[in-house]
């Protein structure tokens, strides 16, 4: 099953605005541009695990990877501290976590 990168960081954004709010008109060009990368990684990792590449062991530390580097290209821009950035993380990866369970065949979120 392959993931639909669009579709899924539209969902991401739909969770991750309702979570910065306030700082949504400033951070959106930065959140939109995160979720898109942060959604085709993720597609690229279930797909690495489909093709037999990765094994599930190997699949979360990629992912554990990803969300270090979300999190930290999201810190470094201004106004945003940490506890907002991991927010806007889980309130992303909870919208979509069905879907890319399906698709790597685990629950990798």
């Amino acid at each position: 099953m392959s993931l639909d990168v669009d579709a899924i960081a539209g969902e991401m954004l739909g969770a991750v605005k309702g979570v910065v709010k306030k700082q949504w008109p400033a951070t959106r060009v930065y959140f939109e541009s995160e979720a898109k990368a942060y959604a085709a990684r993720l597609a690229e990792i279930a797909r690495l695990v489909a093709d037999g590449s990765i094994d599930e062991k190997r699949a979360r530390q990629h992912l554990a990877f990803q969300n270090e580097s979300w999190q930290t290209t999201l810190l470094a821009v201004d106004g945003l501290n940490r506890l907002l950035v991991e927010e806007a993380l889980n309130a992303a990866t909870k919208v979509i976590r069905d879907t890319v369970n399906t698709a790597a065949g685990f629950a990798l979120l």
